[in-house]
């Protein structure tokens, strides 16, 4: 099998090459492959690693990932765009949140060991059921437990641009079993069009979340966000791979 079979087999995992000679924050989508191999870098996005889950063997993809893949990949940036676990109390997938799961999950980052200036890992609905304010999240991922909070915001600097990625938290903080509502709240969408509103002469922004671009509440204004300071999205929850053109570059990847 090749590396990149393995790669959408096992970890439903894509490599972004971004051609940055001609591209900027208006218009991703001219991004194109640089002949200047010195102007090139890498950022892995995977989705759905569903630590925990009685169905799947995902703790060996997901460590095929982080110890096989990665080092051969070397890139700047790995983003997991949520279901970091997989919800199943008792076994039974979306009832609620187990500290076996979290901690599984965390022992594999830490095996890996990876900083948090290099793992981005957001919340997917299946890391909220049962679990009102996303409690489990922000004790045991990457990104709750180093810096509390369910989005995060990071620059890539380098001496041919700079790339603005924004994770965002499409999940509601409501934690119901069994039920998925995904939404941007108001604070989130501020907080959003703060932080792009902040980084808009970066070359290129990317902003990850969990849930497809037509899901979440409120998800039109987020798209006006995105459009405004011309970004692209990406995301997972979908559990197929597809590039989506409406005006407004998206991605989703699960």
């Amino acid at each position: 099998m090749s590396v990149f079979s393995k790669i959408i087999i096992s970890t439903a995992c894509l490599i972004f090459i971004f051609g940055l000679q001609t591209s900027h924050a208006a218009d991703p989508a001219s991004a194109e492959y640089s002949n200047d191999n010195s102007k090139i870098f890498w950022i892995v996005h995977i989705s759905d690693t569903h630590i925990g889950s009685e169905w799947y063997d995902e703790d060996s993809r997901f460590f095929w990932l982080l110890q096989e893949a990665l080092p051969v990949i070397r890139p700047e940036l790995v983003v997991n765009t949520g279901d970091l676990c997989d919800g199943s109390k008792n076994g039974i997938p979306a009832t609620g949140q187990t500290e076996g799961e979290w901690s599984r999950y965390k022992e594999i980052l830490d095996i890996a060991g990876l900083p948090a200036d290099y793992y981005i890992d957001l919340p997917g609905n299946h890391d909220g059921y049962g679990d009102p304010g996303l409690t489990y999240y922000l004790e045991w991922s990457m990104n709750g437990s180093n810096f509390n909070k369910t989005t995060r915001a990071l620059n890539l600097e380098f001496p041919f641009g700079d790339y603005f990625i924004f994770g965002s938290a499409t999940p509601d903080e409501e934690g119901r079993p069994l039920i998925e509502s995904p939404e941007y709240s108001q604070a989130e969408l501020i907080e959003m069009e703060a932080e792009l509103s902040a980084n808009q002469d970066a070359n290129l922004i990317f902003v990850f979340g969990h849930h497809r671009a037509d899901q979440p509440e409120n998800v039109s204004q987020a798209r006006e966000i995105w459009s405004q300071f011309g970004a692209v999205y990406f995301h997972g929850h979908s559990h197929v791979y597809m590039i989506v053109s409406e005006n407004l570059p998206v991605t989703m990847l699960d």
